[in-house]
């Protein structure tokens, strides 16, 4: 059980960290028209291990010809943020997002056949600390080297949705205590 103290305490940080959270969202918005400069870096986490995946300022936008819906969501502190359905061959349909920069490691050899992005080759990427899944890498059919283990300016990744979390997904249970 907590003391008094250490309730007052949580409540007076949680009450000064909302409050500096407003003076920046208003001086941000004083200082930008674009939103995106407001958002501070929100990293994707390997929902596997927790390793970093990618951060979401380099979410990309490139849309598959082959997706079966495409949508805007809010995710990674982000508005409007792409979000596609593909399927493989086999029917297993896979939500995913497009990013510039990941770490995540190319694996196998580049796979022209069945690509859901024309013009590309891709390889699957797994996280680099625990060797989980996280999608794909894509590049050019023109640069795919078969040694290269990570996209070049060209290429890009895609991540898949459910084998990442956003950075500020918490599973932390509050006491009723102390909550106000």
């Amino acid at each position: 059980m907590a003391t008094r103290f250490e309730v007052q305490l949580t409540q007076w940080v949680k009450r000064n960290n909302l409050i500096r959270k407003i003076i920046e969202e208003k001086t941000c918005r004083e200082e930008t028209s674009r939103e995106d400069f407001c958002y501070k870096k929100n990293f994707l986490l390997c929902r596997e291990c927790g390793a970093d995946t990618a951060d979401s300022s380099y979410l990309y936008n490139i849309f598959s010809p082959l997706a079966l819906v495409q949508s805007n969501q809010s995710l990674f502190g982000r508005h409007s943020v792409p979000v596609q359905l593909l399927e493989n061959p086999l029917g297993i349909r896979f939500r995913v997002v497009t990013i510039s920069k990941a770490s995540c490691t190319g694996v196998d050899q580049w796979q022209s056949d069945f690509s859901w992005f024309p013009g590309y080759a891709w390889k699957f990427c797994l996280c680099t600390h625990c060797g989980h899944h996280l999608g794909w890498l894509f590049e050019p059919l023109k640069s795919a080297n078969k040694d290269q283990r990570t996209v070049s300016k060209n290429g890009f990744y895609a991540i898949i949705l459910d084998n990442v979390l956003s950075e500020s997904y918490s599973l932390m249970i509050v006491p009723e205590s102390y909550k106000s």
